[in-house]
Formats: C-alpha cells, structure tokens, sequence
C-alpha cells in the first residue's frame, strides 16, 4: 500500500509535464521514453542504496521518526512552491523576450567543454525548442523528475520499508504517468493545472507524516 501511494504522488508530476508536452505538441519519442525510465531507474537505485546505508547507522526508533519529519517537511515545501507558483504576478507589460529554462543548479566542466544542468521544472526539459525532448534532453527530465523520489526513497529507509522493488515501482510510475499524461493532452490540462490539483500531493504527504507521527 506504501509503495502504491508514494508511486502515485512521484509520478503527478510526470503526469502534468506529459499534458504540458502533449498541449505544445512537443512530442517524447520511443528512445527518449526508455531514457527517461533507465535513468530513473538509476538514479533510484542509487537512492536506496545510499538510503539503506545511512539508516543503518541511524536508531530504529529515531530512524522512524526522523523519516516521518522529512516526508512531512518535503511535503510542506511543495505546498509552498505550489502556493509561490500560483501566486498572480503584476508585471509592467513590455515586448516577449525569449526566455531559457530555469535550472536548481548549473555545472561548468571547462577543460571539457561540458555544462550540466538539473531543471527547476520538468516541463521546460526542451532546451533547444526543438518541438521534440531528445536523449540528452531526456536525461535532464528524468532527472527532474526524480528529485522527489529520491526523497521519497529516503524516508521510506529511515521508516524501516525500504526494498528494491521500490525504485522500480517508482521508475515505471514515472513513465505511466508520462505517457497517461500525453495522452491526455490539453484535454484536461487546464483542470489538472488548477490549484487544488497541485496541492493534492503535498497534502497527502503532510497527512501521511502526520499520522505516522500520531500512531
């Protein structure tokens, strides 16, 4: 049931993003699609060796609730930036400048010639506006994708229900949101992009933490 409803609230995110792609008619092809899964996969893996390592040095009793502190502090800070982002602007109207996609943090390699990004919105993941999310594009989406799993992955190890089949649940309920998310379309995108959508998640997050601190 843990692993059911923590792959459902990972993978909203990929929902939205797959209707924001599908409304611009920005298209995700087959190759892109299993790089988005594998580098997931990846990147979960990882989480939840790092995470099981960490709580082993952690108390079991502490461990707990240390986790259920995290998820309910991970959940009050995607209220806040849902409640940031939907926050009316009033800004002076002037002429539409192009605008590159906002990142959490940017690496320069220099000596190779190599700038890496991790993207502030996974819905901005084609860079080059191409009208299409290429493999490297792919890789930076997923990667947006996944930040929130990995916290995910976090807490459920210091809450004892750490397992491998929780990355892949996670990984392959990012894709099955992904493409549920194309499918739709503009169809629904205007409701699922209302308020009470995108505080959904969070709020359950913050639920969940909150009972598990009770019981």
């Amino acid at each position: 049931m843990w692993i059911l409803v923590m792959t459902l609230i990972s993978s909203f995110d990929c929902v939205l993003a797959g209707m924001s792609y599908s409304a611009r008619g920005i298209r995700i092809p087959f190759v892109s699609k299993l790089l988005i899964f594998v580098t997931a996969l990846a990147v979960g893996c990882l989480s939840e060796l790092a995470s099981a390592s960490l709580a082993r040095f952690i108390p079991g009793g502490l461990a707990g609730v240390l986790g259920q502190v995290i998820l309910a502090v991970m959940g009050l800070f995607m209220l806040l930036a849902a409640l940031l982002e939907n926050k009316p602007k009033h800004k002076k109207k002037s002429l539409p400048e192009p605008q590159s996609p906002r990142t959490l943090f940017k690496l320069v390699l220099k000596s190779a010639g190599i700038t890496i990004q991790v993207l502030k919105h996974p819905s901005e993941a084609d860079i080059d506006q191409s009208g299409r999310i290429d493999p490297l594009e792919s890789i930076l989406l997923s990667i947006a994708l996944t930040l929130d799993s990995a916290g995910l992955i976090l807490c459920s190890a210091l809450m004892g229900k750490n397992t491998i089949i929780f990355p892949v649940a996670l990984s392959v309920g990012q894709l099955a949101g992904l493409i549920a998310g194309e499918r739709l379309g503009g169809r629904i995108s205007k409701r699922t992009s209302s308020p009470i959508a995108r505080y959904f998640p969070p709020l359950v997050l913050i639920f969940m933490a909150g009972i598990g601190l009770i019981l």
